[in-house]
């Protein structure tokens, strides 16, 4: 029978019909609402192709099959993961702050509070830090700690220790002391630079010397020569460690230059420009702020710690500074207002994923770019310069390949991934770090040879993504166990290395979950020979780790779910409640009580008593900036952050809130219509 017309009814958007006959006949039958004419002839050429290999070589393993065709092998290679520009590389870090320094050596370099220094006192302070730090037997590539808070300090500290030939190992005071002296023990480091009031952070006997001291600095302020090269190692930056502890990374100079170049042309930095340096020493986001200020004539103005921590006082401050450019968390703009900050001009958001919603409320006022990158690549990989365009995005982008970098999407055997098919994100390129310090198996793991080019290493991310059909890169996730909340990147496995050095603690689960806000929570999922309470288990964990890596939230179980396999049931996991129950002293008095509802509505918890912790209960930062809104508006009391870092009970809050005075607002008269009105 010839001629007939076959009608196929499905529940399905997609059917592949073969039929038969003298030759095989593919129909593709799709939903039109689902799919695109350009996608179902992309899934034809690679059904093609793959039959085409196999006919010419029936005895093909599967796994030497490639899907994606010829043409577009060489459009996503060379075309889009792939770019090339000129860079003067061999510069150092420090190098390019001499050479500014050279060109406007009056110009303002950084403000912090009531401290200013220019380029030439900048540069010169470094230079008499270097010096000092030679004299004391510092020589290229050995390790200096830095152990600072937010001053200009932090910044001369930095310079000072590659100026001579080092690298610095930045290390967050409000790291516990067991984190601190970790980093210093297995980083190797030579000597300390710090501030008096940190020495008690640190179990170090060895060489200290104190950013604050005038002793500390060489009367000679002059330029050194030759003490470091761009193949040398500028920082070292302890991320989240699969085993427990955190892993060093070995970042040189020459990937540095390149991203200088990189972030002057994306912003078109100018002398006039005013950064602000919000991310801590101990991230790189942090190096990218600082190098695109100092490298090219703007202004690095620091925020303090308060001002970062309360979301009022943080835009006062970029008005007060009339910042231009600023390198922000997505899950801190949610708290900031454009229309309140009229400098801004260009917003990078970076450090964990962005949104369309986010995005939408911002590119009316600034240029916005979405960066991405891991500490192994030198701070940033690519980057998405967001179109000022009138039409709603759909999905959100991290872009193409920044200068100098090459990008691949892999699958496990390495093979190149067509449009749309997720994969592994795997570089290549001028930034790539050395690899990670004390740490040969997870390197070879990481760190591979380039399938695509010889003679060149590979980074493997990790991280899951696709490409787009207009070339740039989609972020999905995680591959492996590793997370980002709040902007922070946390491997499970420490967390749940930590947890098991609790007593009594037999098996432990970390897990990011997110939460009915949005946010995400860290939530360990436990089998202990006893009950314990969250109390306990925050006190010792509180020894071991950071702020940002003990769970918001603690589940004890009988047994751990398991899978048909034997395996532990992740899914099944989240569907658990913790018993993290309030304490038995219930709100009394009518502030307590209305206190206690908004508490319960921003935690997400169904009860709580007023000498329960906020920040025991998965309170944080961005929570308690909620909170005190929420005080402001349904209680007409008005509270600082501060008040709730330092009273994070109901109990402390109510009698803050019962000593102050209503907040009174007085009804300004409309002035009525007239034809001139007086000035």
């Amino acid at each position: 029978i010839e001629g007939a017309e076959l009608l196929v009814q499905t529940n399905y958007d997609f059917n592949l019909i073969v039929l038969p006959g003298k030759e095989l006949r593919l129909l593709f039958q799709y939903n039109a609402l689902v799919y695109d004419p350009a996608t179902i002839e992309q899934i034809k050429g690679h059904l093609f192709h793959l039959m085409e290999q196999i006919v010419e070589n029936p005895a093909i393993s599967v796994d030497a099959l490639e899907l994606v065709t010829p043409q577009e092998r060489e459009q996503i290679l060379s075309v889009w993961g792939e770019t090339e520009a000129s860079s003067k590389h061999r510069t150092t870090f420090h190098g390019l702050l001499e050479e500014q320094a050279a060109r406007t050596p009056d110009a303002t370099a950084i403000l912090f509070e009531n401290e200013m220094l220019t380029y030439a006192e900048l540069n010169a302070k470094a230079n008499g830090l270097a010096r000092r730090l030679r004299a004391e037997g510092i020589k290229t590539g050995d390790l200096v700690g830095l152990l600072v808070e937010r001053s200009t300090d932090m910044i001369v500290g930095m310079y000072g220790i590659m100026k001579a030939g080092g690298a610095y190992v930045p290390m967050d005071p409000e790291y516990p002391k067991e984190r601190i002296n970790y980093m210093l023990e297995d980083s190797g480091t030579k000597m300390i630079l710090t501030q008096a009031h940190l020495l008690e952070h640190i179990g170090w006997m060895g060489n200290v010397l104190l950013l604050e001291e005038p002793s500390t600095y060489d009367a000679d302020e002059s330029n050194l020569k030759d003490t470091a090269d761009s193949d040398d190692l500028a920082y070292v930056i302890y991320t989240s460690g699969t085993t427990g502890q955190p892993k060093g990374v070995l970042v040189e100079h020459r990937g540095l230059r390149n991203l200088s170049d990189v972030y002057r042309g994306l912003f078109e930095v100018t002398p006039q420009d005013r950064i602000v340096q919000f991310a801590s020493l101990s991230f790189d986001a942090s190096v990218s702020e600082i190098i695109t200020a100092l490298s090219h004539g703007a202004t690095l103005c620091i925020p303090s710690t308060q001002d970062i921590l309360d979301h009022a006082l943080f835009e006062q401050f970029m008005n007060s500074k009339a910042i231009t450019i600023a390198t922000l968390p997505p899950a801190y703009i949610i708290h900031l207002e454009p229309e309140r900050l009229p400098a801004l001009r260009c917003l990078l958001t970076a450090g964990s994923a962005t949104s369309v919603e986010l995005i939408e409320k911002w590119r009316k006022h600034v240029q916005y770019f979405n960066g991405y990158g891991p500490t192994e690549d030198s701070v940033c990989t690519t980057m998405w310069t967001v179109p000022d365009s009138e039409e709603t995005m759909e999905r959100v982008s991290i872009g193409q390949p920044i200068a100098n970098h090459r990008v691949y999407i892999l699958d496990d055997h390495f093979r190149v991934l067509p449009v749309g098919v997720a994969g592994e994100l795997c570089i290549s390129g001028i930034g790539l770090a050395r690899g990670y310090h004390n740490q040969p198996a997870l390197m070879d793991e990481k760190f591979v040879d380039n399938p695509f080019t010889p003679g060149e290493r590979m980074y493997r991310t990790g991280d899951l993504v696709r490409w787009l059909p207009d070339g740039t890169i989609e972020y999905l996730g995680r591959i492996d166990h590793q997370v980002k909340i709040r902007g922070y990147r946390i491997e499970l496995g420490e967390v749940e290395a930590h947890m098991l050095r609790v007593p009594f603690v037999q098996e432990v689960v970390a897990l990011a979950v997110e939460s009915e806000d949005g946010y995400k929570d860290l939530v360990a999922y436990f089998v202990a020979a006893q009950k314990l309470e969250v109390s306990e288990l925050r006190a010792v964990l509180s020894e071991m780790l950071p702020g940002y890596m003990i769970p918001s939230r603690f589940v004890q179980l009988e047994d751990m779910p398991l899978t048909s396999n034997g395996k532990i049931d992740r899914k099944a996991l989240q569907g658990e409640q913790g018993w993290a129950v309030a304490s038995s002293e219930a709100p009394q008095t009518p502030v307590e009580i209305q206190l206690a509802e908004i508490w319960q509505e921003v935690l997400g918890v169904e009860s709580a008593g007023v000498k329960d912790n906020f920040f025991h209960f998965g309170g944080h930062s961005l929570r308690a900036a909620l909170l005190v809104s929420r005080i402001r508006k349904e209680m007409n009391r008005e509270i600082s952050l501060r008040e709730v870092f330092e009273s994070p009970t109901i109990e402390g809050l109510a009698r803050a809130i019962e000593g102050y005075t209503p907040l009174n607002f007085e009804e300004i008269p409309t002035a009525g219509a007239r034809e001139h009105y007086p000035l």
